[in-house]
């Protein structure tokens, strides 16, 4: 009968034991979750030996706003880890508050300790980078940040403007930050290219072991020359393994479309197209003017923008071109037909067309004559047509181009009495 009894009494307690523990964690869930500091203090004597209550504790006195509490956090983050040694947040603040205190021997142990346990996660590897960073080891984060770019090579451009701010050289950035891989120098030439650091980038390409690729090094090219530094980028594409012969005077490179666009041979000095909605690219063999082929246009009937198809020319200051198409169109029906511009915006906003294109016909030279500007040595040619205005009627409509070329104007070839014009194209 008394060991019933006993057996009894011992089934209640542990039950009221087991509520209780249930309920303790509830609490200290909830005010973890909260973050209310009375919770959070109730919650530590009702569950001690919860980590995440010391651990939120701690937060609270080392970032509060009124009375920063960095030596009573640092207690309270050993005794979570104490509690948890596997607690990595834990670590990294203690890490934090450690050097906010001026115990950098404490903070570069606890920080060690991060890195142990999230060393293969790519936030965490920024976090430790950062830390390091700032704590003037500079070895050891790139290494961090090496490691952060190998799992997360998005991470490429964050860690480029980081270190960019620093000054870093580009030599270090090659061989300390950027994993030896194509895909991490590539992205860090993008960021360089897209904020328009030219000069960082042709110094990294001494150190890029061949892994930046040759649409990079021409879209570099095309940086020089938009940046008005013509002749650095005539010497840089000549002497560039895989890229294509630029001579100093006008020409358009592959003028009759015999290697499709973007081949390397011309990346630089060749086609570039616009992309839009409203019209798609192809090759034409049957319909031509020379060569073996044309570039064929087909406009879908979308409203949208317009097309543009252009590329560079070098032209000597104050001197007279014209520019040649070979032009055949079909149901081109719109207010906007298609037509030859030359264009500058660095000088002085300089603009020259010729007249639209429109309708069905056969082969048709469109011509444009112009003068370059003074102190003009670069501008832009191509084919352009604007997209339909809001109130006009779209249609779908065929554009053939063939043998587009530059020719300057002197005694012996004139250009046209009118600025503009067209005339029958010679067949094939």
């Amino acid at each position: 009968m008394r060991r019933s009894r006993a057996f009894l009494a011992f089934v209640h307690l542990a039950g009221l034991f087991i509520i209780y523990r249930l309920g303790a964690d509830a609490m200290a869930d909830m005010a973890c979750r909260s973050g209310n500091s009375l919770a959070l203090k109730i919650a530590s004597f009702t569950s001690p030996g919860d980590a995440r209550v010391c651990y939120n504790l701690a937060l609270k006195g080392q970032y509060s706003l009124k009375r920063p509490e960095p030596d009573r956090a640092i207690g309270l983050y050993r005794l979570a880890v104490l509690r948890d040694p596997l607690y990595a947040r834990a670590w990294y603040q203690m890490a934090l508050a450690c050097r906010l205190s001026g115990r950098h021997r404490d903070a570069g142990a606890a920080i060690s300790r991060y890195e142990e346990l999230r060393g293969t996660y790519g936030q965490d590897l920024w976090d430790i980078g950062i830390f390091r960073l700032e704590d003037g080891e500079e070895d050891r984060a790139a290494a961090d940040f090496k490691r952060c770019i190998e799992l997360r090579p998005g991470a490429v451009a964050g860690v480029s403007g980081l270190f960019l701010l620093l000054n870093t050289p580009q030599g270090y950035m090659a061989e300390k930050v950027l994993p030896r891989t194509s895909v991490a120098y590539n992205g860090y030439i993008d960021y360089l290219l897209g904020s328009d650091m030219a000069d960082s980038a042709l110094s990294f390409l001494r150190f890029s072991h061949g892994l930046v690729g040759l649409d990079r090094k021409a879209a570099l090219c095309r940086l020089l020359l938009a940046q008005g530094r013509i002749d650095e980028a005539l010497d840089f594409w000549r002497h560039l393994p895989g890229g294509g012969d630029c001579g100093s005077g006008p020409a358009m490179a592959n003028g009759g479309f015999e290697r499709p666009l973007g081949k390397r041979a011309d990346a630089c000095f060749g086609w570039v197209a616009q992309d839009g909605p409203g019209f798609t690219l192809s090759y034409d063999g049957s319909r031509r003017t020379e060569g073996k082929r044309s570039l064929h246009v087909r406009f879908n009937g979308h409203r949208g923008q317009g097309f543009l198809l252009w590329q560079y020319i070098i032209v000597a200051p104050a001197r007279s071109y014209e520019l040649k198409a070979d032009i055949r169109t079909k149901n081109v029906v719109t207010a906007s037909g298609i037509r030859l511009e030359v264009w500058s915006q660095a000088c002085r906003g300089y603009y020259a067309r010729s007249p639209q294109l429109r309708g069905t016909g056969r082969w048709r030279e469109l011509s444009v004559a112009f003068q370059a500007p003074r102190g003009c040595r670069l501008l832009k040619a191509g084919i352009a047509r604007d997209g339909p205005l809001k109130l006009d009627r779209t249609d779908r409509s065929d554009l053939w181009i063939d043998n587009v070329r530059v020719s300057a104007c002197g005694r012996f070839l004139p250009c046209a009495r009118e600025k503009a014009g067209m005339k029958k194209a010679k067949k094939p």
